[in-house]
């Protein structure tokens, strides 16, 4: 291996976001958590990426099109652009774009679902860079 660690070398966000578009152009509402990071979409065809632990989100898909996400790597870590932060407060996610201040806002069995998985992410740890595992 190069210096990761197992855990870092598995993981690929860029694998996890085409596997989430995929999802919403089939319509699907799923759920993925991995980390830190939470990949979800909507029957609407519409996917997201959010970071669990700074509360920063990505949209990847609007209306069944990509939208671009940027994400690059070093050794050790992954660098994402993220465009959007978001706040989760009872049974209503929303995700807010840094630029424009638009909002979107999420409401039910789907916003559920992903309050287990951001409790789920935020307690995982994140994912260690190199070094004895």
């Amino acid at each position: 291996m190069n210096g990761r660690s197992a855990e870092f070398a598995r993981f690929d966000p860029r694998r996890e976001v085409d596997y989430i578009r995929n999802c919403a152009r089939e319509g699907a509402a799923k759920v993925v958590t991995l980390g830190p990071f939470v990949f979800f979409c909507t029957p609407a065809g519409d996917a997201w990426v959010l970071d669990a632990e700074d509360r920063f989100a990505a949209c990847v898909m609007r209306d069944f099109a990509e939208v671009p996400f940027e994400i690059g790597e070093t050794e050790t870590q992954w660098r994402v652009t993220w465009p959007a932060t978001f706040t989760h407060k009872g049974q209503t996610l929303t995700i807010t774009t840094t630029a424009t201040g638009e909002e979107t806002k999420m409401r039910g069995a789907l916003v559920r679902e992903l309050d287990r998985s951001l409790r789920l992410a935020r307690n995982s740890g994140g994912l260690r860079g190199p070094g004895p595992a």
